[in-house]
C-alpha cells in the first residue's frame, strides 16, 4: 500500500490501533477523521505526508510517535485531540500545517525539534502543557518565541543554543525553567519572569551575552546556581 485516500476510514469508531507501514507515502484528507475509539497510531518509519484533517476528532488518541520518516503534517491534521498527551516529531518533518495540533492538550517531547536550524518563529498556541529536555536545542534560526499560559514547565536545555533569539514571551503559566533552558541565547536583550515562576534552574540564562534587562514580576522564585553566569552586558 502506498496511499490512503480521502476519508478512507472516516468514522470507523471501532478502530483502536493503526499501524502505517513504511510503504505508505501519503495519507489523504480526513482519512481517519472521527475515529473516536482510536488510541494508538504507529508509523513504521514511513516516508509519508499526513493530509489536512487526517486524524481530526480522534479524541481518545493519547500518544503519537511519527517514527523517522514523516515529511509533512497537514493543516488541522490532529485537530480536536483533547486526549493527546505526548507527541514525538522526527527531524524528517519539514513542514507542519496551520492549526495542526489545535485544541490538543499535549507535551512536546525531549529533542522533538533538536537542530531544526531553519525554524525561525515559534507560536505554540494554547494547548501545549510542557516543553521537554532539548526540545528546541540548537534551533539557531529561531528569532521569536511565544510560550502560552498553558505551558507549566520548560525542560533542561530546551532552547539552549538558540543564539539568534531576540524576543521571548514566557506567558503567565510557567512555574519552572529548567537547567540551561536558554543557555547561550546571546541575542536576547530583555526577559520578564512572570509571577507564576517558582524555580529557575542552574545556568538557565547562562552566557546570554546580549542580555541587558531582567524583570521579576513579583514572583516568589528560587534562582539556581549560575543562572545568569556570563551575562556580561546585564545592566
Amino acid at each position: 500500500m502506498t496511499s490512503i485516500g480521502y476519508r478512507a476510514f472516516y468514522d470507523c469508531s471501532g478502530l483502536t490501533k493503526i499501524t502505517i507501514p513504511n510503504s505508505v507515502t501519503s495519507i489523504g484528507y480526513n482519512a481517519f477523521g472521527n475515529c473516536k475509539g482510536l488510541r494508538s497510531v504507529i508509523f513504521d518509519n514511513c516516508s509519508t505526508s499526513i493530509g489536512d484533517y487526517a486524524f481530526d476528532a480522534c479524541n481518545n488518541l493519547t500518544e503519537l510517535d511519527l517514527g523517522n520518516g514523516v515529511t509533512s503534517i497537514g493543516n488541522y491534521a490532529f485537530w480536536e485531540r483533547n486526549g493527546l498527551r505526548k507527541i514525538i516529531i522526527p527531524n524528517s518533518v519539514t513542514s507542519i500545517g496551520d492549526n495542526a495540533f489545535d485544541n490538543c492538550s499535549t507535551r512536546i517531547g525531549n529533542s522533538a525539534f533538536i537542530g531544526c536550524s531553519n525554524l525561525t518563529e515559534l507560536d505554540l498556541g494554547n494547548s501545549v502543557t510542557s516543553i521537554g529536555d532539548r526540545a528546541f536545542y540548537d534551533c539557531s534560526g529561531l528569532t521569536k518565541i511565544t510560550i502560552p499560559n498553558s505551558v507549566t514547565s520548560i525542560g533542561y536545555s530546551a532552547f539552549d543554543g538558540c543564539n539568534n533569539l531576540t524576543e521571548l514571551d514566557l506567558g503567565n503559566g510557567v512555574t519552572s525553567i529548567g537547567d540551561q533552558a536558554f543557555y547561550d541565547c546571546s541575542g536576547l536583550r530583555k526577559i520578564i519572569i512572570p509571577n507564576s515562576v517558582t524555580s529557575i534552574g542552574s545556568g538557565a540564562f547562562g552566557n546570554c551575552k546580549g542580555l541587558r534587562s531582567v524583570i521579576f514580576d513579583n514572583c516568589s522564585t528560587r534562582i539556581g546556581n549560575s543562572a545568569f553566569i556570563g551575562c556580561s552586558n546585564l545592566t
